[in-house]
């Protein structure tokens, strides 16, 4: 089953990918913002290959068990769409997400 990881900072601020795109979750030295990286192909139109960087802020000292509960999902949750950080309705995938700490942006 194709997995939606879906991020939404406003309601004109929202972004959902597929799963398999998810290329790696960085963790910064406190433990509280993790970046995901999703890259994005599409061989079929030049300049097309993007690569989506989504932040999340965490509690300090628990990005781990974030990025657990989200891998987790991934593997073997029962829900094709995934809501990892959704700010506008305050529903998060783990307890532990504070936020989206950025606009989304293509960092090619």
């Amino acid at each position: 089953m194709e997995k939606f990881l879906f991020f939404e900072r406003t309601t004109a601020d929202m972004v959902c990918i597929p799963a398999h795109r998810l290329v790696e979750m960085i963790v910064n030295n406190t433990s509280d913002l993790i970046t995901m990286h999703h890259r994005v192909y599409d061989n079929g139109t030049d300049g097309s290959d993007m690569q989506y960087q989504a932040k999340i802020t965490v509690n300090e000292d628990k990005a781990k068990q974030v990025v657990e509960t989200i891998s987790n999902n991934i593997s073997t949750g029962k829900n094709a769409f995934i809501v990892v950080a959704d700010d506008v309705n305050k529903q998060y995938i783990d307890n532990n997400i504070t936020a989206v700490h950025s606009s989304f942006a293509d960092v090619e």
